[in-house]
């Protein structure tokens, strides 16, 4: 065993770090199939309609197959002595206005000719309120930020 390994593990702390992240997106993927598979119709936007197309059949068979490997990644990530993941709330906020802000940079007009002639409508009509949703999500980023120097300012304050 070599010294980057954990004496509980069999994996590198590298393996690790990416054996954990595989295992928690396959439980998010469980979840996610789980909950569509219910039909819900519950969605947070008004851009995506959920089209209740599963077989009924698919409903019936898939909960235990999905019961069944969500006990199957417990057991992995308990025989490779996994940690539950911590997931920063603060950094998946970052990830999120950051992500916007470059898809929100994919469909400028320079970017959009890759796709064709963009028509003069879109730069005059839709690109200022794209340019309103990419400040605000810039916003939020700034907003979070901001947040964070204040609280170490805070906590430095408290240290004196």
């Amino acid at each position: 065993m070599s010294a980057e390994q954990d004496s509980k593990t069999i994996l590198t702390r590298n393996q690790r770090r990416h054996v954990e992240v595989v295992m928690s997106t396959l439980e998010e993927a469980v979840a996610e199939i789980e909950w569509l598979a219910s039909g819900s119709t519950a969605l947070p936007g008004s851009l995506t309609v959920m089209h209740d197309d599963l077989p009924p059949a698919f409903r019936e068979r898939a909960a235990p197959l999905l019961t069944l490997l969500r006990e199957r990644i417990a057991r992995a990530a308990e025989a490779l002595g996994l940690p539950a993941r911590r997931q920063s709330r603060r950094g998946a906020v970052r990830a999120i206005t950051t992500g916007a802000v470059i898809r929100l940079e994919d469909i400028n007009p320079s970017q959009l000719r890759g796709y064709g002639a963009v028509d003069p409508r879109f730069v005059s009509e839709v690109q200022p309120m794209i340019t309103e949703l990419r400040s605000g999500f810039s916003e939020l980023g700034a907003l979070l930020g901001e947040a964070e120097r204040q609280r170490r300012g805070d906590r430095d304050a408290r240290t004196e």
